[in-house]
């Protein structure tokens, strides 16, 4: 496991289909700097390297995160996509602990329908 700068593993569990899920939170409350934007793309693409990474699904936890931007949602639909071009189907991205600002970003954007994402 790497250690990441801006995401932090809150957990691993199986999930009931027997799917191993990696749960993620952030360090940060407001993912809008850029450069921060641009560590949490290297990151998302460090992850998406890493050996079983094709074979589980991710959550992120965004507790405590006040704000997303909207470089920060494409950092996510790109790590999505790529975890997308090597598995055949199946939801393997969300999002939980959403407040219910962020929820209504999501839902602005349709990206609710992509992935499943839970309020807090």
């Amino acid at each position: 496991m790497v250690d990441y700068k801006y995401l932090v593993l809150k957990e691993e569990y199986t999930s009931e289909d027997g799917i191993p899920v990696r749960v993620f939170g952030f360090k940060d409350s407001k993912l809008t700097n850029d450069m921060l934007i641009y560590e949490l793309r290297d990151e998302l693409d460090m992850e998406s390297k890493q050996e079983g990474a094709f074979e589980r699904r991710y959550e992120f936890s965004l507790k405590g995160v006040e704000f997303i931007s909207s470089s920060a949602l494409e950092c996510f639909m790109n790590f999505n996509r790529r975890l997308n071009d090597g598995i055949v189907g199946g939801d393997y991205l969300g999002f939980r602990d959403v407040s219910k600002e962020i929820f209504e970003l999501f839902a602005l954007t349709r990206l609710n329908r992509l992935w499943d994402v839970y309020l807090a």
